[in-house]
């Protein structure tokens, strides 16, 4: 069963059947993605789990994103902060329509960052966060205090986020009053890799 939805102003997608007091995974996808890129990996790390895909707002060079930027890896900060403070109003919105617990966030790349920034504006009602290949989403701010486990996966390759920042990211993350378990992937860059699902999946069982 599938639905298309919207609230708060985004428009998201179910794969499969929100029962009430269950705990389902966000996925948030990458820049030219869409809602259902990300739903095969989270059927595989959690079978049976229903699942619901955010469409990113904004689009730039005919791809969807999650927030505009200023320029190749410049984000528009401004224009973040406000739609990370969308986001957790959302998130809020959505646990109280369909009656379920704090999901589990799922983002990779541009989808990893706007579940970053969100933690970085106010510790967002989610049960658990997985971020892939995320970068630090404002340059001269702290993240608000921050609660909850979450799952930073890098890779030792990526030349678009490179290990030092995931690096200072987890420690920014920690600071704040997080559980963060980091897993720096060898050989991985920027994309998704099999070592990213093997992650994910036992990191899951454990929380």
């Amino acid at each position: 069963m599938t639905e298309r939805l919207t609230l708060q102003g985004f428009e998201y997608h179910t794969f499969g059947t929100l029962e009430r007091d269950s705990r389902p995974i966000v996925v948030f996808h990458k820049t030219g993605g869409d809602e259902g890129e990300l739903v095969p990996l989270a059927n595989t790390v959690a079978p049976g789990t229903a699942v619901v895909g955010l469409r990113g707002q904004v689009v730039e060079d005919s791809k969807l994103r999650f927030f505009k930027r200023l320029g190749a890896g410049r984000f528009d900060e401004a224009d973040l902060a406000t739609r990370a403070d969308d986001l957790n109003e959302f998130l809020r919105q959505f646990i109280s329509t369909h009656r379920v617990r704090p999901p589990v966030a799922l983002g990779l790349s541009n989808g990893a960052n706007i579940i970053t920034a969100a933690l970085y504006r106010g510790d967002p009602p989610l049960s658990a966060a997985v971020l892939l290949r995320p970068a630090i989403p404002f340059r001269n701010a702290t993240p608000a205090s921050i609660g909850g486990t979450k799952l930073v996966v890098g890779g030792m390759s990526d030349e678009t986020v490179k290990p030092d920042e995931i690096l200072r990211l987890t420690d920014a993350l920690r600071a704040a009053g997080a559980r963060v378990d980091l897993t720096m992937i060898a050989a991985a860059g920027h994309r998704l890799v099999t070592g990213d699902e093997a992650a994910i999946q036992g990191w899951l069982k454990m929380i």
